[in-house]
């Protein structure tokens, strides 16, 4: 399986996706403006033998960072907007899934799904290893949380066993972890979490239907990322895969849709909130499909399917609630974004 890093463009103030190309050559960089609606291709731009998973920008180091997992994992970063890459050294762990930034402690951080270990760097290009759990499954895409918070913040699932598996693990460091179960019994961990500069808190949703309950229905929200509180979202079951802190609306605003075996129905909404406590829900997303990218530029929002036939579109939105598309005639599959300004997004 190989995936695409992409990113948006020149004069851009957002960039960054990956992708699972269907009989496209990995290696190409996908840049767009920041309307949204202009697409380029830059080919050739990464190793076409790796497989990279995700990608986040530093403002402080000018810099974006993505990272392929595997037998031979790898970092890259781009410090002029994808044209070129430097490759780093080999990372410690080959399992990783998710990066993240924190401009407090200058780390990048990425997380491993399937091994008890996180990898932190000051540069994107050279990694340590560090355990943070000694159980493993599969987690959210890692967060850190600024202000008051000043933590890194990873949540599992609990797929697995939601009775005992829903833990989440925050770290001030990235190097010494403390593992907490906020979320009840039966309940499973997140999938997706954000953290707002303006509200200085955590949000966080949930990705699956569990057999307990319809925990799918709830967003849960933290201001120390140790005390959690819920409110219910809707009264229908989704498949809540990505939400971000709109700076530009100041809203919450989240997508969902996956035509897996998860969840079939009710597939393909969007949600925007002030507060992460009374939530506005909208079937507006134009396709069906694992709508699990989601990013803002500086003057709209940006979602990407990641899997189906409709996967090689963008749908764009000025309110988090209507959304248009643009085809991007690439052949690849996305799965991740990440904005080149301080947007407040994961």
């Amino acid at each position: 399986m190989y995936y695409y890093v992409g990113r948006f463009a020149r004069g851009v103030d957002v960039l960054g996706v990956i992708d699972e190309p269907s009989g496209v050559i990995p290696g190409d960089v996908l840049v767009g403006n920041a309307t949204g609606q202009t697409w380029e291709i830059l080919q050739d731009v990464l190793p076409t033998s790796s497989g990279y998973q995700d990608v986040v920008y530093s403002q402080e180091l000018g810099v974006f960072c993505t990272f392929a997992p595997g037998a031979s994992p790898l970092s890259h970063t781009s410090d002029d907007l994808g044209e070129t890459w430097t490759a780093g050294t080999a990372m410690p762990n080959g399992s990783g899934f998710g990066i993240c930034w924190s401009p407090d402690i200058g780390k990048f951080l990425v997380g491993a799904p399937l091994a008890a270990n996180v990898m932190l760097s000051d540069d994107g290009l050279a990694w340590t290893d560090h355990t943070h759990t000694t159980w493993a499954a599969r987690v959210c895409p890692p967060v850190w949380a600024g202000g008051t918070i000043q933590k890194f913040v990873i949540s599992y699932d609990g797929n697995i066993n939601p009775s005992s598996d829903s833990i989440l693990a925050y770290s001030s460091d990235g190097e010494t972890w403390t593992l907490i179960q906020p979320f009840g019994a039966g309940n499973q961990g997140m999938a997706t979490m954000c953290y707002s500069p303006d509200r200085d808190e955590l949000v966080g949703m949930c990705g699956n239907k569990n057999s307990v309950g319809s925990w799918s229905r709830l967003a849960w929200r933290s201001s120390n990322a140790i005390a959690w509180s819920s409110s219910q979202i809707v009264a229908a079951d989704h498949q809540w895969s990505r939400v971000i802190w709109s700076r530009r609306l100041q809203k919450y605003v989240a997508i969902a849709g996956y035509g897996g075996a998860f969840l079939s129905v009710n597939e393909n909404v969007s949600a925007v909130s002030d507060d992460a406590i009374t939530w506005t829900v909208a079937s507006g997303m134009p396709f069906s499909g694992h709508w699990r990218v989601l990013a803002e530029t500086g003057k709209c929002l940006v979602a990407l399917l990641s899997g189906g036939v409709d996967s090689d579109n963008v749908a764009v939105s000025t309110d988090g609630l209507t959304w248009s598309t643009v085809a991007l005639s690439s052949g690849a599959v996305w799965s991740g974004l990440a904005p080149r300004a301080n947007l407040g997004t994961t």
